[in-house]
């Protein structure tokens, strides 16, 4: 696919990108999305290195120190420090398995008044949940009554399963009015190629572009051509299913194991790379992620996700390496230890009494 992609270029290893990107690719883009009843043109579309540089092009576009933003919580965490670098005042709404708190929302925009909602309607990072139409469809009678914008982050949404429940999306309902759209292809296809992009309407396209030009000019137009190679090729769809039901399997397994070693998965979530998992009460979640990478597991406690850094009870769990037994063991061999130790605390203060 390389070899065909560079062969594309006319220039070869001298081509360089238009700076909103290869037409060819961002009408294939444009297709995708279209697919999705994303209703969008090639003009519409902006290429970008990953989900991240599209989280920074909008915060550079649009954003001002003392803004305030609303944010899901738990949420990307990267998100929330790119947020603090750019000086706004954050504003933490709950996530909860059907979409974004409502009632949470609509307060935060009374009182704080938020000038941009950042939101992720598919496979939410780390959940894995999903929204309800009518749950999205709220929000934007919010965004609509409060003058606010939405950036609605799709990264994880190759992942959906689709069947037999497709997902509905912001920018489907909306048409992309006050919504900017942004996705990547950077974990379904390859981080090598750290490739993205951004769909919305031209008046906000075109500061999104500006911010482009002035860090980073353009995108490589080698990724550009080998992502356009594959997707004329017809293999993305394969591709997709092929990686799809491989990732079934491994939350098939992983939550099987999970559960027996204790771990407390209430909303598995529709699909996607994470799992939600809540240690048992009175667990010290922190300990069990420090003693974890002593032994060479790399666990992420739900603290960490949480827009305002409170405790949480939770870790996010990839699906594809806790099929591993080894991290069953070590969390069944941990949660064991902690239920022991309560039982005496229990018992001594018991006696006590």
């Amino acid at each position: 696919a390389v070899q065909r992609g560079l062969a594309r270029a006319s220039a070869g290893m001298a081509s360089r990108c238009p700076p909103q990107g290869l037409p060819e690719l961002r009408e294939r883009i444009a297709t995708l999305l279209r697919s999705q009843g994303v209703a969008v043109d090639a003009g519409r579309v902006l290429t970008t290195y990953g989900g991240t540089q599209a989280i920074d092009l909008i915060c550079r576009a649009f954003l001002r120190p003392g803004d305030a933003v609303a944010v899901e919580t738990p949420g990307y965490f990267l998100l929330f420090d790119r947020l603090r670098q750019a000086g706004v005042h954050i504003v933490p709404v709950p996530r909860r398995p059907d979409g974004i708190d409502l009632q949470a929302l609509e307060a935060a925009c009374t009182q704080h008044r938020p000038r941009l909602l950042f939101i992720q309607s598919v496979l939410h990072n780390p959940t894995g949940w999903g929204s309800t139409a009518a749950n999205l469809h709220r929000v934007l009678l919010l965004a609509q009554r409060h003058d606010l914008l939405i950036a609605e982050d799709d990264v994880q949404g190759h992942f959906h399963p689709q069947v037999p429940n497709p997902p509905t999306r912001l920018a489907q309902l909306s048409g992309l009015d006050r919504v900017i759209y942004y996705s990547s292809f950077c974990k379904a296809m390859s981080p090598a190629l750290r490739l993205g992009y951004v769909a919305a309407e031209p008046a906000l396209l075109k500061p999104l572009l500006r911010e482009k030009i002035l860090t980073v000019l353009t995108t490589a137009a080698l990724n550009e051509c080998v992502l356009l190679e594959v997707l004329a090729a017809g293999r993305w769809r394969k591709h997709l299913d092929r990686l799809q039901q491989r990732l079934s399997s491994a939350r098939a397994a992983a939550t099987q194991q999970l559960r027996q070693a204790g771990v407390l998965l209430e909303h598995a979530g529709e699909g996607g790379l994470f799992l939600w998992g809540a240690l048992p009460a009175g667990v010290d979640v922190d300990g069990v992620v420090r003693e974890a990478f002593r032994s060479g597991i790399l666990l992420v406690r739900g603290a960490t996700f949480a827009a305002d850094g409170a405790a949480d009870a939770h870790i996010r769990f990839n699906a594809a390496f806790s099929q591993q037994p080894r991290l069953a063991e070590f969390l069944r061999d941990q949660l064991s230890a902690a239920t022991s130790a309560q039982r005496v605390v229990e018992r001594a203060r018991a006696a006590a009494r």
